[in-house]
């Protein structure tokens, strides 16, 4: 089992994350009274964001993880109060029924694999008419050159048909993001995109893993390059 996350460390070096959710935020219709679900908010940092476009709204603000809420929560309390709720739920057992005029989600869908359920839990949270706004990783998003980890299997379903919402599934090109240097890299690879790969690895192996990854990378003629490939979910509840 992978361990919780480095809340602080992602509020740290989550800026590519935070550059593809404020491009999300920008069109998000909003008249500044709604109450909002944030399905993984993470370590906050949008979150911020979208309470102060909603100066008379409220946002429950959810997670599966712990670390990341109570990072959240040490993040937005000081500053928002009793308008954001924190809740810990996994995002196919949402503990809603239409309360959210909004759910909106960043760079978090991708790791859901069951996505019928997903998008069930998404129609059941919110009103009716409510909207989902939505982004999440499409294919080809942070595609990595070099190895694969041995017995890693990814599942993949289209989440662009959201079961009982009615909508459309945008996949625009590539949105690349540099880092500065190899070590920017490394930190951001260990930590986000591959977690999950290299805590499936035996432990002599992440390193060896981890270093061939970053050479293929340097090795490419692009640098160190992420390309975002985000899928945008549009749709609202009949």
């Amino acid at each position: 089992m992978t361990p919780d996350w480095d809340a602080d460390l992602y509020h740290r070096i989550s800026a590519p994350q935070w550059a593809f959710g404020l491009k999300v935020l920008e069109d998000l219709p909003l008249t500044g009274g709604e109450t909002v679900i944030d399905a993984g908010c993470g370590s906050g940092r949008l979150t911020a964001e979208l309470l102060m476009r909603l100066p008379r709204g409220r946002i429950i603000a959810v997670d599966s993880s712990e670390a990341m809420l109570a990072k959240a929560r040490q993040e937005l309390q000081p500053g928002f109060g009793e308008r954001v709720q924190f809740v810990c739920a996994d995002l196919v057992a949402l503990p809603f029924d239409a309360v959210a005029d909004v759910l909106f989600s960043t760079v978090t869908f991708h790791w859901v694999l069951d996505h019928d359920l997903l998008f069930a839990q998404v129609h059941r949270a919110l009103k009716p008419g409510g909207l989902l706004w939505a982004q999440c990783g499409g294919a080809g998003n942070l595609s990595l050159p070099g190895p694969r980890p041995h017995g890693v299997r990814e599942r993949h379903r289209d989440p662009a048909r959201p079961g009982g919402l009615r909508g459309r599934g945008d996949l625009p090109g590539p949105n690349p993001f540099p880092f500065a240097d190899r070590a920017t890299l490394a930190e951001f690879l260990r930590a986000v995109v591959l977690r999950h790969h290299l805590g499936r690895l035996p432990a002599p192996l992440r390193t060896p893993y981890l270093a061939a990854v970053e050479d293929a990378m340097a090795s490419d003629g692009r640098g160190f390059v992420l390309d975002d490939v985000g899928l945008n979910l549009r749709a609202r509840r009949g």
